[in-house]
């Protein structure tokens, strides 16, 4: 075990960290399995291992906050490593997964959904309803756009549709990394647009309480920085904040302070 992986561990077993992670999973069982979870993506990526110590636990103790267990596999939150003129710093972004599950959790949602429309499917939207429909099938499947679709308990229900070229012309506007090679726009497009819609819809038509969630635990990328590693940034995220928050916000007060 590499002196930075040991370093990590110490943090994650101290008593008012332990405390943290018991206040928001509510069980040893869970917590601990957060930690292998994180220790795991840790571990499996050199670049995150370049980051300091106590601000891989911060960014973690964020997921933590909300019961999103950072993992590649499970798509829920992600670390994302930026190289900055001070050096490499992670970033805990949400995942498509997690925006879904957070919703969920409200208890408050009947269906939830987001989906690519293909050449050869047609779309068509009711001027005066706003209703859309889908119709026709795909004659290939080369994505022309994106759609996502909430229906909440009471019964409301709003559908959105984005054109490629608009989700683009978002990425380029929102995104700082957009043109780097280890943009998740570059590796992952569908991902990131699945969750651009779902997103959309869910801050312009859902509770505010989820988008509320997302911004308390994403922070602003360092000025410059670009994301570093392809695989670490896959079905990630960048440009939340710069969309829904124009000025830097305050650090948290009750972040554990190393």
């Amino acid at each position: 075990m590499t002196k930075q992986i040991t370093t990590i561990d110490t943090l994650l077993r101290r008593a008012d960290v332990q405390n943290r992670l018991m206040q928001a999973f509510g069980n040893k069982e869970e917590a601990n399995l957060f930690i292998l979870s994180l220790m795991q993506t840790v571990n499996n990526n050199a670049l995150i291992q370049k980051c300091k110590p106590e601000d891989i636990v911060k960014e973690a103790l964020r997921a933590a906050a909300h019961r999103l267990p950072i993992s590649n596999e499970l798509g829920t939150a992600y670390l994302v490593p930026f190289n900055s003129k001070n050096g490499y710093k992670p970033q805990m972004i949400i995942g498509y997964k997690g925006l879904i599950q957070l919703a969920l959790r409200t208890n408050q949602y009947k269906t939830i959904h987001a989906d690519i429309i293909y050449q050869g499917e047609k779309v068509k939207r009711d001027k005066i309803t706003g209703e859309i429909k889908i119709e026709g099938e795909p004659t290939e499947y080369t994505a022309i756009g994106y759609v996502a679709h909430i229906e909440l308990k009471n019964g409301f229900q709003k559908t959105i549709y984005m054109t490629k070229a608009e989700i683009i012309a978002h990425a380029k506007k929102y995104s700082k990394a957009y043109n780097s090679s280890a943009s998740p726009w570059k590796t992952a497009f569908d991902e990131m647009a699945l969750k651009t819609v779902l997103r959309k819809i869910l801050s312009t038509y859902g509770l505010k309480s989820i988008i509320a969630l997302m911004e308390d635990n994403e922070t602003e990328a360092p000025e410059h920085a670009e994301p570093v590693d392809a695989e670490i940034v896959e079905n990630t995220q960048n440009e939340d904040n710069a969309e829904s928050k124009q000025e830097e916000q305050e650090e948290d007060t009750d972040e554990i302070p190393f």
